[in-house]
Order: C-alpha cells, then sequence, then structure tokens
C-alpha cells in the first residue's frame, strides 16, 4: 500500500494492471508566507515537469507500459484565499502530461480546511481517498468557479 496525504497538493496515482505495478506522485503547489499563495514560478514548474518525468521513468524499469497506465489525478485545494490559479496551473500540467495516456484519465479536486490522505494498492491498482466526508468536485468545475 502507498499512502500520501495531500494538503494544498496533488497526488497522481498510476497503474499499470497488466503488469501489477503502480506509484503515487505527490505534487505540492502551494507554499505560502504571511498567509498568502506564493506565486509559481517557471522554475517551479519545470521542477514539477521533471519529478513527473523521473516517475514515469521509475514506473517504466518496474515494467509498467505506459500505454496500460490508468492515471487518477487526485488534488487538495485549501480554503485559503488565492489558491485556485496555482491548483488550476498544476492540475493543468499534471493533465497535460498524462493525457497521452491511451486509457481515460479520472481527475477529481477536493476542497476543504483539511488534507485527504490518498492510498494506493500499487499492485491491485485499487485506490481510495480518506478523510473526504464532502462529495468531491469535478476537477474543472472546483479550479473554474
Amino acid at each position: 500500500m502507498l499512502v500520501a496525504d495531500i494538503h494544498s497538493a496533488l497526488a497522481v496515482c498510476v497503474h499499470d494492471d497488466t503488469q501489477a505495478v503502480g506509484g503515487i506522485l505527490h505534487l505540492r503547489y502551494v507554499a505560502s508566507q504571511h498567509g498568502q499563495p506564493i506565486e509559481l514560478t517557471d522554475n517551479t514548474l519545470s521542477s514539477g515537469l521533471l519529478l513527473m518525468e523521473r516517475f514515469c521513468k521509475d514506473l517504466r524499469s518496474a515494467r509498467a507500459r505506459q500505454q496500460c497506465w490508468l492515471v487518477r489525478i487526485l488534488g487538495h485545494m485549501s480554503d485559503m484565499p488565492g489558491v485556485e490559479e496555482p491548483a488550476a496551473t498544476v492540475m493543468d500540467l499534471a493533465q497535460a502530461y498524462f493525457g497521452e495516456a491511451r486509457r481515460p484519465m479520472q481527475c477529481r479536486m477536493f476542497r476543504r480546511t483539511t488534507g485527504v490522505r490518498v492510498v494506493l494498492d500499487a499492485r491491485e491498482g485499487h485506490s481510495w481517498v480518506s478523510g473526504a466526508e464532502e462529495q468531491p468536485v469535478p476537477a474543472a468545475q472546483a479550479l473554474r468557479a
């Protein structure tokens, strides 16, 4: 079991059901200073791309085949004002990066004060979210509202 506690972050869950291989990539997107979100820079986004590339390379080295990947992107957005834009930017980046998968991608954003826990059974591909009592909102709706 792989676990990621996300707060103002994304968890990218990837599973290859033909090889029983999977992983979680935890991408944090909101740092704050004096109660205000810090602006995302090109360096921050480039670092995110490098992390995604490394994550995919590690999955491929474990025999995961990209054409068989099931991708689920789960995000948490805090109630702090001004987090919508950085959250949308990082979610869009992850969706664009993993969007070339042949299988449909699932995306969900949870907006709440406290974070959520994402759990992935890497062998079986089952994933679930705990600590999210309210219903998830489709990512595009939560980020663009």
